[in-house]
């Protein structure tokens, strides 16, 4: 009996970001309803898809948003500096994928509304970047 080797498992971004879900509820309980999915994504028919244009999806913006506020503080010369971090944006992505320009475009709108945005291609970075956030 042949057998041809087993391949390595693919993971469709669906499926990065619900390991990643399931993994946040269960060390962060208290955070499980703050971080949650942005619906925006393709229309599934004319009549839908203008639906959620009326709606206000809008193209580009994240998967995910981790509604958090953190505090950073640290000196600035003689000056104690708090920054406040009013929450998160996080979109997953499987290489080779990579932003659109719709996507970078909302990155750099909630960045310069003091947002976090982190770009998101395996389960590894994105347990480091929570703990660390």
């Amino acid at each position: 009996m042949n057998k041809t080797p087993r391949k390595k498992p693919v993971y469709r971004e669906a499926n990065l970001q619900a390991a990643c879900k399931k993994w946040f509820d269960y060390q962060y309980p208290k955070y499980r309803k703050l971080f949650f999915k942005i619906k925006n994504d393709g229309y599934k028919t004319y009549k839908q898809g203008s639906r959620d244009k009326s709606e206000g999806i809008e193209p580009g913006v994240s998967d995910t948003l981790l509604a958090v506020t953190r505090q950073i503080s640290y000196t600035k010369g003689d000056c104690r500096v708090i920054d406040v971090i009013p929450g998160m944006f996080v979109e997953f992505k499987i290489k080779p994928n990579k932003q659109t320009p719709e996507q970078k475009a909302f990155q750099e709108a909630v960045e310069r509304q003091g947002y976090r945005y982190e770009l998101i291609y395996d389960f590894d970075t994105f347990k480091k970047i929570i703990e660390e956030y």
